[in-house]
């Protein structure tokens, strides 16, 4: 494992966030020390001549050396640095690496070197720290709103700050020297500033110093993909991309170039911690493993809130694509435990072998935001809705017993009749033909069936009457103007039983049988009655 990926995990697990911060440096710069600023590729010799341009920026000379003559621009500027010695003359350099000197050496810096492209900068643990080796996306190689900017002590820069970006930063440092955005912005129209950071072209960009860094141990997105910055961005490293040797290759979140591997898009919970992930990934599948030396592991924060992980290498794909399927079996298994390993909820993972989707979960697949399996999630849903139809079907029998009409002419209800609840509470009572009680509006005809006796007292709807009708009650078996009399010392005869005298309240032993009228008896004839 390297230092500065140790220092991330000693950082998030003993340290408080605020100590542990990441710096980008500028890495350019228009030091006469520096061999790539010069057309040859070397610094001068003894013997040279050293030429810089009228379109130079400041430069900074900051070394002891021996020149034969130095050409300054018209309207330059030239920095001596503290205890630097330039000195000239006349003799030749015998210098191994100046055997072939005595030319002419042009200053080659004559354009600003861009602040959204990703080679001029490198991540740092410190303020004066060397570069970490930390495989970064393009847009994340770019300063973003958490980082700490820094331009070393002991140089001279030239910066194009583009134009019409929002540049949004945590602080920045200029040669040791600290800035707001209001000092930083008063320094970039000062005289010197102008020399240093301007735009090639249009209004200069504005660059806001938040002084934020990221406090959340579940990351923290970078921001450049937003605003129009990852364009600016990818319009200078996409012509850098190296054409990807997989069938099927993937763009990730913040890179510029097609890519093949494995990209994994997660979902996290409680108790995640992205260098946790990184480290435990790195550790697991990748460190001591010589088969994947050439594996390059990125994860990041995005800003829909989720985790990427990208997986990548150099030769199609296909030894990042194999260490992708493993993590998937291992954050498949941490997840059916519980999480507590990751802390990852659920995840979709792309692999430029085949391109599938394969989703982690419990037992048997997918997990929801809850951490449900979904076997659980579709129990559940069929259990609620046989459920639910089961109260609909309770719901249509109680409102078609309250609703169904006094009649059975309709064939649309006759064939629920054998769901009706009534059949079973209610008995079916048939009167004899000869026995009827009749109101004064007579029922409707072809009547198939009988709810039972209605109280004549209150009619056919009780709840509805406030009193109780006045009955009168008549027969109509005899002529209308005939009085019926009583037929014996008891009263009147219930029509149902006969002309029956023996009164049901006195004492059997005392009773007379009492000849029952022949023409009754032997007819069975029944009086029948009805209410006026």
């Amino acid at each position: 494992m390297d230092k500065a990926l140790i220092r991330l995990v000693l950082c998030f697990t003993f340290v408080s966030v605020t100590e542990c911060l990441i710096y980008k440096k500028w890495l350019p710069n228009t030091n006469l020390d520096n061999p790539s600023n010069w057309n040859l590729g070397r610094l001068p010799c003894g013997n040279d001549r050293l030429v810089i341009p009228d379109e130079s920026p400041v430069v900074f000379y900051q070394l002891n050396t021996t020149i034969r003559e130095l050409v300054l621009a018209k309207d330059g500027e030239f920095v001596l640095g503290a205890y630097s010695t330039l000195a000239f003359t006349e003799e030749p350099d015998h210098s191994a690496s100046c055997l072939g000197s005595g030319a002419d050496v042009e200053f080659n810096i004559t354009r600003p070197a861009d602040w959204i492209d990703p080679l001029n900068w490198c991540q740092t643990s410190s303020e004066s720290g060397s570069c970490d080796d930390v495989a970064l996306l393009d847009n994340e190689r770019v300063p973003c709103v958490t980082d700490n900017v820094i331009f070393p002590t002991g140089s001279s820069y030239y910066v194009n700050l583009g134009s019409n970006l929002d540049i949004s930063i945590n602080t920045i440092k200029v040669s040791g020297k600290a800035y707001s955005t209001a000092t930083f912005d008063t320094f970039l129209n000062s005289e010197y500033g102008k020399k240093i950071f301007f735009p090639l072209t249009g209004n200069r960009s504005r660059v806001t110093i938040r002084r934020s860094q990221c406090m959340d141990v579940t990351g923290c997105a970078c921001g450049n993909e937003q605003g129009g910055l990852l364009d600016a961005i990818c319009a200078l490293q996409s012509p850098r991309c190296a054409r990807p040797r997989c069938k099927i290759a993937f763009r990730p979140t913040g890179s510029c170039c097609d890519m093949c591997g494995g990209i994994f898009n997660l979902t996290y919970g409680s108790g995640f911690n992205l260098e946790t992930l990184r480290t435990g990934i790195k550790r697991n599948f990748l460190d001591g493993k010589a088969e994947y030396q050439g594996v390059s592991l990125f994860v990041s924060k995005i800003t829909d809130g989720n985790v990427q992980m990208v997986l990548w290498d150099s030769q199609g794909g296909k030894l990042s694509s194999a260490v992708a399927h493993s993590v998937k079996v291992e954050l498949d298994r941490d997840i059916k435990d519980g999480g507590f390993g990751y802390g990852i909820n659920k995840f979709t993972l792309k692999t430029s072998d085949d391109q599938t989707e394969p989703t982690a979960g419990g037992l048997s697949g997918t997990n929801n935001e809850s951490g449900l399996p979904q076997s659980t999630i579709i129990a559940i849903a069929v259990g609620g809705g046989a459920g639910l139809m089961l109260l609909l079907l309770v719901a249509f029998l109680i409102y078609r017993r309250r609703t169904r009409p006094s009649f059975e002419g309709d064939a649309g209800y006759q064939i629920f009749d054998r769901f009706s609840l009534r059949n079973i509470r209610k008995p079916r009572v048939v009167l004899p033909a000869s026995l009827a009680f009749s109101w004064s509006t007579p029922p409707p005809e072809n009547v198939g069936y009988s709810q039972g006796f209605d109280n004549p007292i209150y009619g056919s709807a009780p709840l509805e009457q406030p009193k109780a009708f006045e009955l009168e009650l008549t027969s109509t078996a005899l002529s209308e103007s005939a009085e019926q009399q009583p037929t014996s010392d008891h009263g009147f005869d219930n029509p149902l039983y006969g002309d029956m005298q023996v009164s049901m309240f006195s004492d059997p032993t005392q009773v007379q049988e009492e000849k029952i009228d022949d023409d009754v008896a032997g007819m069975g004839e029944y009086k029948n009655y009805s209410i006026a």
